[in-house]
Order: C-alpha cells, then sequence, then structure tokens
C-alpha cells in the first residue's frame, strides 16, 4: 500500500440484508461479550502453508479462549447463524486471514458489534475521512495476544454503548449504495481519487467516469 497512489476500499458483501435491515444497528440485546468464530487453517488447498495462516493469531484465541465467560470461541463453522452470532455480540474479533483484515470487520460493522482490530498500523478504507478510533477497537497483533481478555474486559460499557451509536451513523460509509447517495462507499472513494488526483497529474481527460 502506497498512500500517495493507492486507496483502500470495502470489500462488496454479497449479503443485502446486512445493510437493508441491520444498518450498523443489529440486537439490542448482545449477550455474547466477545465473539470469534472462524477457520483457523486457510483453505484446504493451502495446508502446506497452514501454520503461517493468520500468523498463528486465530489459532492462539481459539485454542486459549474458548472456555472465557461471556466469549463464544469456536473454529467450527456456522453459516447459518454466523450473522445472527454477530449480532448478538458486544465485541467481534477481526483477526487476520492470509491478509491483515478479512470481511468479517465490515460484516461486524454492519451488524452493530465493534470490531476488534489486530493491528495497530492496518490502513482501513477511507481513514482520512472516517475516524475508525470511534467505531473500533484496536489491539497489537501477537504482543497482545496473552492479555487480550484483561483487555476487553477494561473497556467500560459506556465506552462500547459510544461505539456502537457510532457505528450506527456511518455504517453506509462502507457499503455501496444502489443507486449509490451521498456519504456510501462509491461517494467517499471519488473523494479519495479526487483528492489524489494533484498527486497523479490531474484528472484524466474526460473526467474520472469517463
Amino acid at each position: 500500500y502506497q498512500h500517495h497512489k493507492d486507496v483502500a476500499i470495502p470489500p462488496m458483501l454479497s449479503v443485502p440484508a446486512l445493510f437493508r435491515d441491520s444498518r450498523g444497528v443489529g440486537n439490542a440485546d448482545r449477550p455474547v461479550r466477545v465473539y470469534f468464530r472462524g477457520n483457523t487453517a486457510g483453505s484446504h488447498k493451502a495446508m502446506p502453508f497452514a501454520r503461517n495462516y493468520s500468523m498463528g493469531i486465530r489459532q492462539y484465541i481459539v485454542d486459549n479462549f474458548s472456555e472465557e465467560r461471556g466469549w463464544l470461541v469456536s473454529r467450527e463453522n456456522r453459516p447459518e447463524s454466523y450473522h445472527k452470532e454477530l449480532a448478538s455480540s458486544q465485541m467481534c474479533l477481526a483477526p487476520p486471514g492470509w491478509e491483515q483484515w478479512s470481511v468479517r470487520l465490515f460484516e461486524s460493522l454492519l451488524l452493530g458489534c465493534i470490531p476488534v482490530i489486530f493491528s495497530l498500523s492496518l490502513v482501513l478504507p477511507f481513514q482520512s475521512l472516517i475516524d475508525y478510533s470511534n467505531v473500533t477497537l484496536r489491539v497489537r497483533d501477537s504482543a497482545d495476544l496473552a492479555a487480550l481478555p484483561a483487555l476487553l474486559a477494561s473497556v467500560p460499557g459506556p465506552a462500547l454503548d459510544l461505539k456502537r451509536r457510532s457505528i450506527a451513523s456511518m455504517w453506509r460509509a462502507v457499503t455501496y449504495q444502489r443507486p449509490p447517495e451521498e456519504g456510501d462507499a462509491f461517494d467517499l472513494l471519488l473523494r479519495e481519487l479526487s483528492a489524489r488526483a494533484p498527486t497523479r497529474g490531474g484528472t484524466p481527460r474526460g473526467g474520472w467516469l469517463s
């Protein structure tokens, strides 16, 4: 990633109901304090490299925190209940997969669950326009793993409530509305490209959309 020319954008989520119905709010009742359900080995096609998957973070989470009180942590995939569980959780762990981020970060936001990001340096979409400190929690990757339960337990309830209210006001920024509208991902993408135009020789002949 090179800041002067690259733009980080959110993924195109394939479940329209995530933003049509949830709108960054999810459930009012959230009995699960911390949530993670996901693969710990990567694709079966890449099994020879599985020990490097997620930099060992997902594996550590499942091996060490499955019995934490108030946590729902499992390597068992349950696609039929996954989004319901996200919407019933307060904080959703978003560890890396093969890359530093995965789609669960954005699914969590759309369902009103505060993402816990395992990187202090990860560049998020449109972060020059969005203050992600208002809607996420960040920890150092493997350096903070052992202390993760204590770190998350130290976050007071009012701070979590404030972050969830902030999510409810920004969720549109990580979705591609149809038709596009002010404040959605397509709008913010155009703003980012416009800001970079002076460093790349100006606007292309005919405009950005020609």
